[in-house]
């Protein structure tokens, strides 16, 4: 055994080292760019929080686009908030614009009602800008639940 690694030369022995590498990079390289750009950005999250949207397979890019999206418009939205509203089957980014809408047009929404809403399947996004348009701000528009208001009442 001794006498056959006495037959590998130096450059074969760095090339059987960096194939471990190479599968590495190969495997974190999509993490790496998403890591760059939120990084850059300034949206919180770290490598391994990339890298671990990777294997609960919640979008990674979906999900950092939104927090990028969410933190340049200053809220304050988990990315663990955003990954289970991913991992529910939510449109994460009309959350995230409701959110932003309503931010800009001094409608008081929390993520709370806007994800609840989403998960139940009302067309949030459109919901908000209405209201923003009509000049009600009511949130109530997006409750659900017995004493919701029904969307039709909302023009849809």
């Amino acid at each position: 055994m001794i006498a056959d690694l006495a037959i590998i030369t130096p450059t074969q022995r760095w090339l059987i080292g960096l194939i471990p590498l190479l599968l590495v990079f190969w495997f974190l390289f999509p993490a790496l760019g998403l890591y760059i750009q939120a990084r850059v950005s300034g949206a919180p999250i770290g490598s391994f929080g990339i890298v671990g949207l990777y294997l609960r397979k919640a979008k990674p890019r979906t999900v950092v686009t939104a927090l990028i999206q969410s933190t340049r418009a200053g809220l304050d939205i988990p990315c663990r908030d955003m990954e289970i509203q991913v991992l529910a089957g939510g449109d994460l980014m009309a959350c995230v614009n409701s959110l932003i809408a309503a931010k800009h047009g001094g409608m008081p929404l929390t993520w709370d009602h806007v994800s609840a809403a989403d998960l139940v399947g009302k067309p949030v996004f459109l919901l908000v800008t209405a209201e923003i348009e009509t000049g009600r701000l009511d949130p109530s528009v997006l409750a659900i639940g017995p004493k919701a208001r029904p969307v039709e009442a909302a023009g849809f």
